[in-house]
């Protein structure tokens, strides 16, 4: 079964408490432990944690287990998605966050909190929702690997065309399985918060042609011709968001984000502005996003078939020293 390594910024659930209301003093608990109208606040020393995540998809369900890498829970214990809260601030913006669940021998070890965008500090919110339905549908949206509009990718006939530009059957050139047809298009329009604002990669930085625009978590793929990063690996995949150094590689937020993911028989790699960077990858998460027939045929072939190209290994931000930006050009360097 195709397997996938991921990383989070995550809160321990003591770090966001009840400040005013019923459970006054208590932190952010299960959906049945919590109650609407209550306000919650940072505690003062909140902090994030970095939390890898090893998924499994099978054709039914996708199974999560801590990494051996994660700073944060027990290597191996079984990682689940209790709930999806919403939250008001003051100004009447809404934020979401996914309660996530550890668990150790069937018991329950921790919990921790996956915001879905920006949370500030000496903030009163109020719960104003909870659910449990569509849940890996919601962190699928955050971590799916989208382009922003007015990125060319390359076809088969090496034309670079814009993303909005692309249908379903039209061919895309892939790293390792020539040109492959494209057997669905997906478009979502996305507050550009922290969360889902655009990561820009600009002109030359990584040898891409023009600007790069993509989703924070879109993985690229990288060869290194030189190992500069100390994997003991030559094909590596890293998320845009750990790219960012402020200066070459920037976040745009503010405003609202286009954007496009584009679906093959397999998980391919294909070439967004000259840069290699993942397809969309069809899972059991992305199932209700994609029309019925279609995603029992495609979620088969995904399963049965992998990727294209060995996508496993991807670089944790533990690993990441100084400019990654700078040393992954060099890897990648003639």
């Amino acid at each position: 079964m195709p397997a996938r390594v991921q990383s989070f910024s995550v809160l321990k659930a003591a770090a966001l408490r009840v400040t005013s209301g019923v459970n006054h003093g208590e932190a952010m608990g299960l959906a049945e432990d919590v109650l609407l109208e209550d306000v919650y606040e940072l505690v003062s020393d909140a902090a994030l944690h970095t939390l890898t995540v090893h998924n499994t998809h099978a054709a039914r369900q996708s199974t999560s287990s801590i990494h051996a890498t994660s700073k944060l829970g027990r290597a191996g214990s079984t990682l689940a998605i209790d709930s999806a809260m919403t939250l008001m601030a003051p100004d009447g913006h809404t934020l979401e966050l996914l309660v996530l669940v550890e668990v150790i021998d069937g018991g329950l070890e921790q919990i921790l909190l996956l915001p879905l965008g920006i949370i500030e500090r000496k903030t009163p919110y109020t719960l104003v929702g909870t659910t449990r339905t569509d849940l890996y549908q919601r962190l699928n949206r955050m971590m799916a690997a989208a382009f922003f509009s007015g990125t060319r990718i390359t076809m088969a006939s090496g034309e670079q065309r814009a993303v909005e530009k692309l249908a379903a059957g039209d061919r895309v050139l892939t790293r390792d399985g020539g040109a492959q047809e494209i057997r669905w298009i997906g478009q979502r329009t996305e507050r550009a918060n922290s969360t889902m604002a655009p990561v820009l990669i600009k002109k030359g930085v990584l040898n891409n042609s023009a600007d790069l625009r993509i989703s924070p978590h879109h993985r690229l793929f990288i060869y290194q011709r030189h190992d500069e990063i100390g994997t003991g690996r030559a094909e590596v995949m890293v998320q845009a968001r750990h790219l960012i150094n402020g200066t070459s590689v920037v976040q745009e937020a503010g405003g609202f984000a286009d954007y496009y993911q584009l679906l093959f028989d397999q998980h391919h790699i294909i070439y967004a502005e000259g840069i290699a960077a993942e397809s969309m990858q069809m899972d059991a998460s992305a199932r209700g996003m994609i029309p019925k027939p279609l995603a029992e045929t495609l979620m088969h072939r995904h399963i049965t078939d992998g990727p294209a190209t060995d996508l496993s290994f991807e670089i944790a931000e533990g690993m990441l020293t100084g400019n990654t930006v700078e040393l992954l050009r060099r890897a990648s360097g003639g």
